[in-house]
């Protein structure tokens, strides 16, 4: 678990620098051909996966497949209940954060992220179109002073609430399924021999 968690960012971080390459994208710059490169990179491996041809072309030969782990399966659908939960009676235009942000300041600053892109450097009231703004009382609808990073954020609330529910619904059946496919939750099933042939038991 431990190795899993150390490892889950600079796997990502690989993943999605041969998904563009893949898919002839900028490196650094994600796209939609990646993210479709990367989707149906899994579906097709989802669907080779079969128990039955796991079980007899295995190199040890027949064994007993265990049953998935489930409250690992269990902890996932949670997961993804959460985030859809969050944003069902969540209202974004409550939240106040303050704290440490990018850093504000003059407009259309540029600079070079560690991938090499071009960003702005400082959030600028003027060119700022974000989920967020200084509008709330929390706020007293006062923008930061120039080269502050410390200062209160608020969110704005959903231009399009039933679109972003729909699709986080969509992303959460889609992650469930997903998981549960692969972590085959189901019956647990056995491959035995016997003097007339090779049988697949259920229990």
């Amino acid at each position: 678990m431990v190795a899993v968690c150390l490892l889950s960012t600079p796997l990502m971080m690989v993943q999605m620098a041969l998904l563009q390459l893949i898919s002839w994208d900028r490196q650094g710059v994600p796209t939609l051909s990646s993210l479709m490169v990367g989707v149906g990179l899994y579906l097709v491996a989802i669907a080779r996966q079969s128990p039955r041809r796991s079980l007899l072309k295995h190199p040890c030969g027949p064994f007993i497949r265990a049953a998935p782990d489930f409250s690992i399966n269990l902890a996932l659908c949670c997961y993804y209940a959460a985030l859809f939960c969050i944003m069902f009676f969540g209202r974004p235009e409550d939240h106040v954060s303050d704290g440490i942000h990018q850093t504000y300041g003059p407009c259309r600053v540029e600079q070079k992220d560690f991938s090499g892109q071009v960003r702005h450097r400082y959030v600028c009231e003027r060119d700022m179109d974000e989920d967020w703004d200084f509008s709330c009382p929390a706020a007293k609808g006062e923008l930061p002073a120039d080269y502050s990073d410390w200062y209160v954020v608020c969110g704005r609330a959903h231009r399009n609430r039933p679109l972003w529910v729909a699709a986080l619904a969509f992303y959460a059946l889609l992650g469930s399924f997903t998981y549960s496919r692969i972590l085959r939750f189901g019956k647990r099933r056995s491959y035995s021999t016997s003097p007339t042939g090779s049988r697949l038991h259920g229990e």
